[in-house]
């Protein structure tokens, strides 16, 4: 046991769970129904998501009974009516679970024959009173988790910080306000890190002005302002918007309104003057990326203002221009809304729509996109897998097409081109898979193939309908009667919408209907009177 326990994490949460050791547990308790009546809860942060996943793995299979089961004793576990009605709870949270999953003949289990229909290691867990959880889980699974855990019909979540905050953590916060009147928090560590964690007790970083300052305040887990995150891009955005909104027009009316942020406080408090510096630094940002037009009074009253970046930016006064306007009404990051248009531009040259893939090409979301390891050797076979129809898109994003062939062979490329436009067509092809066979495929199916977690699969798919939604959102505001956009702003509203449920266009008028969360392409086939008898109603 030490050896696959060596930090003693089953003690502790064995003693958290029971409220006392558990040699203890027989005699401190009198009864089983006071052991049932006096149940804890227990999180355990871990590093990374796999972590999560073995310390589940681990403390399911060493947790003693009497700590998975209140009610029960080492005697004999089954002895209670407490024991089956709590088994009975985890066996609904392991159904809930199953709901919205399609069952996969390849996962079988071997000793029941039972075909499985969520994730194996959380089958294992469960009813144990043990779970994992972390952005590689879908968010019905993070749901049923929360909830399971809210209850008490979970006792453990081995968890990464996406719980560390909110409403969620509450159950397992030790010394909850006005619950709690007092709680234990354990922190275990390696030797060359206490050192570092004694410090970072008994220091309080000093707030400062820059992004790396930013990042030393949230790791020692204070409040700090997000505008300067990314070089600033919180403060670019909060400018357009005042701007575009027409909120603030003056350099005067912008720093009055950048004063009264989280940001300008944490600044007086440090005892920093640098927020018209950095209000003036983004205002060019702005500027120099055709967002914002910077003009003096007198211009402002010609039919054609130009645009004006010298000078004491006291005396201009700003207005957004067309495309920050459509950054504004679409809701779009400042940074991607430029290169999204040209490539919408340079697409409507030669678009394909002869299936989705060129579109969800498009509408890939860049910031996750750069953060998706891609898997050479699958993106060449899921090319090669392609139709004729969409092959040819390889060849309009400008790649030879025996580039992919050597990356999968593993073979040195002499001339490295910008690979991030294949990285954008793996996350493509994902999304493709979904669209063409979400209601006979399962999800975690999709992530295997393309070696992601069906949390990150289910995030790309969120996260690329809500980029077609402002993009289509942006483009009806600005660009309906542009020579080249206009289509877009047409084709881009429906297309998000099917994009978010994954369902094919004769199920979305179902899929508006209060509590549907899913409908099948079998349903269809099963009852098709009863889909056409609620369609015209909605």
């Amino acid at each position: 046991m030490l050896a696959r326990d060596p930090d003693h994490l089953v003690g502790l949460v064995a003693e958290t769970l029971l409220g006392c050791s558990v040699q203890q547990a027989p005699s401190q308790f009198g009864d089983h129904s006071e052991i049932s009546s006096k149940r804890f809860s227990c999180l355990v942060f871990c590093p990374t998501k796999v972590h999560c996943e073995n310390t589940a793995r681990m403390l399911a299979e060493l947790l003693p009974p009497i700590a998975c089961f209140p009610g029960s004793s080492e005697s004999d576990p089954n002895d209670s009516n407490p024991v089956e009605q709590m088994r009975e709870r985890r066996a609904d949270v392991i159904q809930n679970l199953r709901v919205d999953a399609v069952p996969d003949p390849s996962r079988v289990d071997k000793s029941t024959g039972v075909v499985r229909t969520c994730c194996p290691i959380l089958e294992l867990t469960v009813p144990r009173g043990v779970a994992y959880h972390h952005g590689g889980l879908t968010q019905e699974e993070r749901t049923v988790l929360e909830e399971g855990f809210a209850d008490g019909t979970l006792s453990v979540l081995c968890c990464t910080s996406t719980l560390a905050a909110g409403y969620q953590q509450i159950v397992g916060r030790a010394g909850r306000a006005g619950f709690d009147s007092v709680g234990e928090s354990v922190t275990i560590l390696q030797p060359n890190d206490r050192s570092n964690f004694a410090q970072m007790l008994t220091t309080i970083p000093r707030i400062g002005l820059s992004d790396s300052s930013a990042s030393e305040i949230a790791s020692a887990g204070l409040c700090c302002s997000s505008l300067l995150y990314e070089n600033g891009k919180g403060m670019r955005q909060l400018l357009l918007s005042l701007i575009g909104l027409q909120i603030a027009s003056t350099h005067e009316e912008l720093l009055r309104a950048v004063r009264t942020t989280l940001f300008a406080v944490q600044a007086r408090f440090a005892g920093s003057d640098r927020i018209e510096e950095v209000v003036n630094a983004e205002l060019h940002a702005l500027i120099s990326r055709d967002l914002v037009l910077a003009t003096s009074c007198e211009t402002l009253r010609t039919s054609s203002p130009a645009r004006t970046v010298h000078g004491d930016l006291k005396k201009l006064q700003f207005q957004a221009t067309r495309l920050g306007r459509a950054a504004v009404r679409g809701g779009l990051d400042t940074d991607q809304i430029g290169p999204l248009l040209s490539d919408l531009r340079l697409t409507a040259r030669a678009l394909n729509t002869s299936g989705p893939l060129h579109l969800l090409y498009l509408v890939a979301p860049p910031d996750v996109v750069d953060q998706i390891q891609v898997d050479w050797s699958v993106l060449y076979e899921r090319i090669s897998l392609l139709p004729p129809t969409e092959a040819n898109l390889i060849s309009l994003l400008g790649f030879p097409e025996g580039y992919v062939l050597w990356k999968a062979a593993g073979h040195p490329i002499r001339k490295k081109l910008d690979e991030r436009p294949l990285r954008r067509l793996f996350v493509a092809l994902a999304l493709s898979d979904l669209w063409h066979s979400s209601s006979t495929l399962p999800i975690w199916q999709v992530a295997d193939r393309y070696k992601l977690s069906r949390g990150t699969l289910q995030s790309l798919l969120a996260s690329a309908a809500s980029l077609a939604s402002c993009l289509a959102h942006a483009l009806a505001s600005e660009y309906a009667s542009d020579e080249e956009l206009w289509a877009f702003s047409h084709l881009l509203p429906q297309f998000a919408t099917r994009l978010a449920y994954c369902v094919s266009s004769e199920l979305l008028p179902l899929m508006e209907l209060p509590g549907v969360k899913r409908v099948s392409d079998q349903a269809v086939d099963k009852f098709p009177l009863l889909c056409r008898l609620f369609t015209p109603f909605i």
